[in-house]
């Protein structure tokens, strides 16, 4: 049986097959893996490698392309290097040569780990998307999942493929809003919104029209993004407000969601003139429920002092990281929130030349520690020096060069005197009769513990 096999197979391979060209040997050169898409057959695909690759990772890939393999098969050529030759199908024949460019890129960035899989990768056949298009249509998707948790990643992921042709107008929309270096922007961008409506218009099932029009009204409040000026770790700036119609319970005015393809966070503002922490958070899932949660809870806290409540966390999908990949990523996460807020200079506001910007002036940016990030102050700080950012080590709050309020208990103290004033009404001084004292809370907490700390006189009972 198996010399049978053998024998099928030497006859699919012809002699020219085992030959490796000039310009695949020199793309093996650079990096251990390659690819060909053959023009002649118009639906064959040869994946050139260093290492044998299982065919049951290669095939859910190309299904996520939204293409069906027909036939594959693998063998070895000279040199060592072994080629996976496909023979593929698809809805629309003939886009695998047409869109040739980006889907080599792209699925050789998904081989080699750089792309995540996914169902979104079906825009790159489709639409002819770009590997960066493809990182902001995954951030547009991954946010709009967080806002409206209801949203179900695999059906708005079908949805989108689904309607491929509306979704390419969401994108077209935002990267003619923002391109530094586009012409006549608001004639284009009202001729989008035009199609747009058309597209609406066809789609007849009354759960996608409601799907798709909370995902462009989404896009609609972007205000800023790093799209035109960093890499691979996207910032995008969405002015919360604009949505207060289609979101439930306390919201942000203000949020920055940061992406990449091995990490994602956010960080939300109640107004633009706000403190609080950055936390590595662990719900992977529902990370911006959690950050919210906390965002809450820091307005109350900081409703007797100017600023107003602001909370960021982030996750990472490396589960087992050191702590130089952490800072990396801790880094990252800080430059892109940095991307999208101004600098200034004698009290004069700068700006990215390339960045289109709606939400006016916004120069006040500052972060602190948090569950995950207690030593992180000082790195931040950096971060902000190295960028020229007017507040330089004031950027972050716990620093070596500045206050650690939780050591020093701040927060507490400030708790402590405003109540102190009541018991002085009465004619008590808690600091020399003891009183007994009810809370909520844990002795480890900076609030509650430091706060009991306080004096030697409280006599904690429940």
């Amino acid at each position: 049986m198996q010399k049978k096999l053998q024998a099928v197979c030497s006859q699919l391979i012809e002699e020219s097959d085992l030959i490796i060209s000039s310009e695949v040997a020199d793309e093996l050169s650079k990096s251990d893996l390659t690819l060909q898409i053959c023009e002649e057959a118009e639906s064959e695909i040869k994946i050139y490698s260093k290492k044998r690759m299982a065919i049951s990772d290669i095939i859910p890939i190309f299904g996520d392309f939204g293409f069906t393999t027909i036939s594959e098969i693998t063998y070895e050529a000279e040199n060592r290097v072994f080629v996976t030759k496909l023979s593929l199908s698809s809805e629309v024949e003939g886009l695998l040569v047409k869109n040739a460019k980006n889907i080599k890129d792209v699925l050789l960035r998904v081989l080699g780990g750089k792309i995540e899989k996914g169902k979104l990768l079906g825009l790159v056949q489709l639409e002819n998307f770009s590997a960066r298009e493809i990182l902001i249509s995954r951030a547009f998707g991954n946010y709009a999942q967080q806002v409206i948790p209801d949203f179900n990643k695999s059906s708005l992921e079908a949805c989108i493929i689904k309607y491929h042709g509306l979704f390419a107008l969401f994108l077209q929309f935002v990267l003619v809003k923002f391109d530094p270096n586009i012409h006549d922007r608001d004639k284009k961008l009202v001729l989008i919104e035009e199609g747009t409506l058309k597209a609406f218009k066809e789609i007849e099932n009354i759960n996608d029209d409601r799907v798709l029009k909370l995902v462009y009204e989404i896009l609609q409040s972007l205000v800023r993004t790093n799209y035109f000026t960093n890499g691979d770790t996207l910032a995008l700036k969405f002015d919360v407000s604009q949505l207060s119609h289609i979101l439930k319970g306390v919201q942000p005015h203000y949020e920055t969601f940061v992406y990449a393809h091995d990490m994602k966070g956010t960080h939300l503002r109640v107004s633009k003139v706000c403190r609080g922490g950055i936390r590595w958070s662990n719900r992977t899932e529902d990370f911006r429920t959690e950050v919210k949660s906390l965002m809450t809870t820091q307005e109350a806290k900081n409703s007797i002092i100017v600023p107003k409540g602001a909370k960021g966390g982030f996750v990472i999908h490396k589960t087992d990281i050191n702590k130089e990949e952490f800072e990396d990523y801790y880094t990252r996460f800080i430059n892109a929130l940095l991307d999208v807020v101004d600098n200034q200079k004698d009290g004069e506001v700068i700006r990215n030349p390339k960045s289109v910007i709606y939400d006016g002036d916004d120069p006040y940016f500052v972060v602190a520690a948090d569950k995950g990030t207690s030593s992180m102050s000082d790195r931040a700080n950096e971060i902000a020096i190295s960028r020229g950012f007017w507040l330089q080590d004031a950027f972050a709050s716990g620093s070596s060069n500045g206050y650690h309020h939780k050591k020093l208990g701040v927060t507490a103290k400030g708790a402590i005197k405003a109540s102190q004033r009541f018991f002085i009404e009465d004619g008590v001084d808690f600091y020399k009769e003891s009183i007994s004292i009810v809370g909520v809370g844990s002795m480890s907490g900076d609030v509650f513990g430091n706060g009991l700390l306080e004096s030697e006189q409280f006599k904690l009972i429940a």
